[in-house]
């Protein structure tokens, strides 16, 4: 990665930016948790920790995104739910 850090670093920033955006305003979670999985996925690579390392809280964070791609929960209470219901009433 670092012969390549002047693409790699801005595209993590804007991938960190939109999953952040979209985790919180629940808009496009599942795609956001998607984001942030990847993300995550790279960070747990990049330190070379074991899995079960306290220093590394790389894997409860793919856990939890996880359990957000599997729950929807931008259904509920983000606004995800809101389009949701405008689309439904329009029909």
């Amino acid at each position: 990665m670092l012969p390549h850090a002047d693409v790699v670093g801005p595209l993590i920033i804007v991938g960190e930016a939109l999953a952040g955006i979209g985790l919180l305003l629940g808009l496009g979670t599942r795609v956001a948790a998607i984001i942030a999985i990847f993300l995550n996925c790279n960070y747990l690579c990049a330190k070379g920790l074991p899995l079960w390392a306290p220093a590394s809280n790389d894997v409860p964070d793919i856990i939890l995104a996880l359990i957000v791609i599997v729950t929807s929960g931008g259904l509920y209470y983000g606004l995800d739910g809101v389009l949701t219901r405008k689309r439904s009433h329009r029909g």
